[in-house]
């Protein structure tokens, strides 16, 4: 009798036992699987991070070309310059995109004195 309690308790930790090693293997699971996320979400946020900062050097150019843009057709108005090509107007100033960054030169022999 006391052989057969040992061996039904010695099952039942057995029993026990597995179901605490399926708990482990699925909670190892989990952990990688969360890992694994963790680092997903870090590159993420290096990605927007550089998204932010090149957004940001746009952004300085664009300020930059507004203000060339303004000294321009300011200088322009002064001198009574024409150019072969109409002047940008106050509505070119402002880009419709961040996305893009339009460069003007204009040439002394691309204008005419008037």
């Amino acid at each position: 009798k006391e052989m057969g309690e040992r061996v039904s308790r010695l099952e039942s930790e057995n029993a026990s036992s597995k179901i605490m090693r399926k708990r482990v293997s699925r909670l190892e699971s989990e952990n990688s699987s969360l890992k694994e996320t963790r680092e997903r979400i870090s590159l993420l946020e290096f990605e927007i991070s550089s998204m932010r900062k090149k957004r940001n050097e746009w952004q300085q150019e664009r300020v930059i070309l507004q203000d060339s843009m303004l000294a321009l057709a300011t200088h322009a108005e002064t001198k009574s310059w024409k150019t072969r090509a109409p002047l940008l107007t106050v509505s070119d100033l402002f880009l419709p995109s961040d996305h893009f960054i339009i460069r003007v030169e204009v040439k002394p022999e691309d204008c005419i004195q008037t």
